[in-house]
C-alpha cells in the first residue's frame, strides 16, 4: 500500500506541474481514484473479516 500511496503523490506532483486547466481534471480524477481505493480496500476488509467458505 505504501507504494500505491507514493504513486498518488508523485501523480499530484506531475498534476500541479501541469497548465491550470488540466490541474482542474486532475483534481478531480484523484478524488475518484482515491474514493474507489478506499471502497476497494473496505470491501476486501470486509470480505476478509467475513467466514466464507469458498
Amino acid at each position: 500500500q505504501f507504494w500505491i500511496f507514493a504513486g498518488l503523490i508523485i501523480s499530484t506532483k506531475q498534476i500541479l506541474n501541469l497548465k491550470s486547466n488540466f490541474k482542474s481534471f486532475g483534481i478531480v480524477f484523484l478524488a475518484f481514484l482515491i474514493i474507489a481505493f478506499l471502497s476497494i480496500t473496505f470491501v476486501m476488509t470486509r470480505m476478509d473479516a467475513l467466514p466464507i467458505s469458498t
